[in-house]
């Protein structure tokens, strides 16, 4: 168990999904504590992972890592999604063994005190084992949220309606409630924010922390039912992110490195909402569901994140080598067919490409295009 006083758990290799939700699920009940786990790599680095989570806000999580007897701060990063965090972990510490930094160290915006030195030691769990079946974790019980509303409702039958006869329809009396003497009582039900999250993880890539594109169809389909049904709107955006550089006298575009993927996918994920769903879209792009989006708000957000990716060093990536495609359409603008709206994303996607235009709105290029009845 972890104790109230907070945790060092020790690690001989990077601790792996299942700790770090241990970690978070522990620091959530003990909050306004540090929880940390530690661990050595076989060239001699020393790294410690430090959570705190306040009354208020998102889990605050800060990397450091010490060697030849220097500590340095990896990175200071507020989240609550784990895989993320993890992804993060992982790319800060193969950079920070091969170069001794971090490849977000030019993107932190704030100093992390660090633990005092006067607090009491925290117990150390050595050779901690984070199977799930060997980690017993207190259960709690969060508070509930009311229920969302259903988000689709079918039209009444005609069978149900009360006109089945030319006789005018007469309601039946209102039967009074039976009265009880007994008072009755509504105990919250707890909701297991650990399969939520496990559910979560299974639908998303685990290099990347982006949904994976039968996740993205399927958010993309609900969102399009209830859009009709609800009469409002919808957007897709589309984009590609690849590093350009000379190579045998040409420009050509490559795939981003690990660290500087991770670093777009965290910038991504600061700007949108948490409504917002951030997945793979093919080989090459990645997809943007917007609910309740017009396409003038698309447009905006799109114009928002292109200036994020590219205004400072992605990862390592100077800003003006970052070479970036956006295309972009919307319901009820462009299309109310799915299909449509789907194909109009790609072809401002491929608009968007071949003219190296980092922008192209489905209404830009509308009047030249055909489409089938």
């Amino acid at each position: 168990m972890f104790r109230n006083t907070g945790i060092s758990g020790q690690f001989q290799n990077k601790p792996e999904l299942p700790a770090l939700h241990q970690l978070l699920s522990q620091a959530l009940e003990n909050r306004g504590k540090q929880m940390q786990i530690i661990w050595r790599t076989q060239g001699g680095a020393i790294f410690t992972l430090i959570v705190l989570c306040n009354l208020r806000g998102d889990p605050r999580w800060c990397l450091y890592c010490e060697q030849k007897g220097k500590r340095d701060q990896l990175f200071d990063y507020s989240s609550c999604d784990v895989l993320l965090v993890n992804n993060l972990i992982a790319s800060c510490c193969a950079e920070a063994q091969k170069t001794g930094k971090s490849p977000f160290a030019t993107d932190q915006s704030r100093p992390v005190k660090q633990p005092a030195e006067t607090t009491p030691p925290l117990d150390v769990v050595e050779n901690f084992n984070p199977e799930p079946h060997a980690v017993t974790i207190e259960e709690t019980n969060p508070p509930t949220q009311p229920p969302l509303p259903t988000s689709f409702q079918p039209a009444a039958s005609t069978l149900e309606q009360p006109f089945a006869s030319s006789a005018r329809y007469t309601p039946p009396a209102p039967t009074p409630p039976t009265q009880s003497t007994e008072s009755l009582i509504l105990n919250p039900r707890s909701i297991d924010a650990e399969a939520i999250q496990n559910v979560m993880t299974s639908l998303r890539n685990q290099d990347t922390g982006m949904f994976m594109t039968s996740a993205f169809l399927y958010f993309l389909e609900q969102e399009y039912f209830r859009s009709l049904r609800s009469r409002s709107s919808l957007s897709v955006i589309l984009f590609d992110i690849k590093e350009e550089g000379p190579e045998d006298g040409n420009m050509v575009r490559k795939k981003l490195p690990a660290a500087a993927l991770v670093d777009a996918v965290l910038r991504i994920t600061a700007l949108k909402r948490h409504v917002d769903i951030l997945a793979h879209y093919d080989e090459d792009s990645y997809a943007l569901l917007l609910p309740h989006t017009k396409a003038t708000g698309a447009r905006t957000f799109a114009n928002r994140l292109i200036r994020s990716l590219t205004e400072k060093p992605l990862g390592r990536i100077d800003g003006s080598r970052i070479a970036i495609a956006v295309g972009c359409a919307s319901i009820p603008e462009d299309f109310v067919d799915l299909s449509k709206l789907l194909g109009a994303a790609d072809l401002t996607l491929s608009q968007s490409r071949k003219t190296r235009t980092r922008l192209v709105m489905y209404s830009d290029i509308k009047n030249f295009v055909t489409v089938p009845q």
